[in-house]
């Protein structure tokens, strides 16, 4: 029995149909088709049609554009004065290993990346893909691009501030790495331009009260006020952070309870620190208990009071949810 069947070409669709990218058609680089119109013969080949002597010519896909240049060049209906030379940004582009490093220096300082990432195959795979002439390089020498870099805008900084005209005001804050977790002092100056026509003095430096500012401050003033740059006998050169101030004030009163924040801390990292508990609780707050499932536990940070209360209050919110998850579930 003959039956006569058609194979058809079908994309079994996986979930992923929406993620494959369409052919596109492939952009002529040559100058030769700024004066040829690409289009098809009655045999459906491949032709160009010269825009200055309509004369056709042959455009197969494997050929090259050797004769369709020659063609041009002794057209007699071409002005005169036309050439084929590279004229684009692009095409002028000229490639500078060390502006390149420079580039890569930034990425890696402002998002924080390790120096070993220069060193990882997938990552100069990825630059040999954009450009040939990349040269590796590890990660020594990015260190040494980055202290030449942290020199070169130190020495700008110093001039900037130099030629204030005002008085500066400075605020300092500990910083840590997350790379090699060492700890800075990080200083932030504050002035105003010349329209302002202020003497160059310093101001005040806003810190915390630890003790270690205290010494600081201590050390700064037996510098400078030999040289005449603290106003107001001294009393306006330290001052002090409000808002740290508060911070300890209801850190102090929030130990009366520290037994109960113990619990909410412990019950909460217990929850999200696992996707299984995490979904049970969530499951039970929007089908048993029909509340906001939008509204999500979170932990506090011992330094900042107001996390404290937003900890205390999504805790209020889901307090039978505790309740419940506690006497009927094993896991909580």
């Amino acid at each position: 029995m003959d039956d006569d069947t058609t194979t058809t070409s079908t994309t079994r669709n996986d979930g992923y149909n929406e993620y494959i990218t369409p052919q596109r058609k492939r952009k002529k680089r040559s100058k030769v088709w700024r004066e040829l119109i690409e289009g098809k013969n009655v045999q459906g080949e491949k032709i160009a049609t010269c825009v200055h002597c309509n004369s056709i010519l042959s455009a197969h896909r494997d050929s090259s554009t050797s004769h369709l240049k020659r063609h041009l060049e002794r057209c007699a209906n071409r002005p005169l004065g036309l050439t084929f030379e590279e004229d684009s940004d692009e095409e002028n582009f000229v490639f500078d290993m060390n502006e390149l490093r420079k580039e890569i220096l930034n990425f890696i300082v402002e998002g924080g990346h390790s120096f070993t990432m220069v060193e990882e195959q997938g990552f100069r795979i990825m630059i040999k893909r954009a450009t040939h002439k990349f040269i590796p390089f590890g990660r020594a020498t990015t260190k040494r691009d980055l202290l030449k870099a942290y020199v070169l805008e130190r020495d700008k900084l110093k001039d900037l501030l130099s030629n204030v005209s005002g008085r500066i005001c400075l605020t300092t804050d500990n910083w840590k790495s997350n790379h090699t977790r060492h700890h800075f002092i990080c200083v932030t100056s504050y002035f105003v331009d010349d329209s302002w026509k202020l003497y160059d003095r310093i101001l005040s430096i806003t810190v915390d009260n630890a003790t270690y500012n205290d010494a600081m401050i201590s050390c700064l003033k037996r510098r400078l006020a030999p040289r005449g740059g603290l106003s107001c006998g001294e009393t306006l050169f330290h001052v002090r952070c409000c808002a740290h101030i508060i911070n300890l004030i209801v850190q102090k009163g929030l130990t009366c309870i520290s037994g109960i924040l113990d619990k909410i801390r412990s019950f909460t990292k217990l929850i999200i620190k696992s996707s299984r508990r995490s979904e049970e609780f969530y499951d039970c707050v929007e089908k048993i208990f029909h509340l906001d499932v939008k509204r999500k536990l979170n932990l506090d940070m011992h330094v900042r009071w107001n996390s404290t209360y937003k900890m205390i209050c999504t805790s209020l919110y889901f307090k039978d949810v505790f309740l419940h998850l506690r006497s009927s579930h094993a896991s909580f």
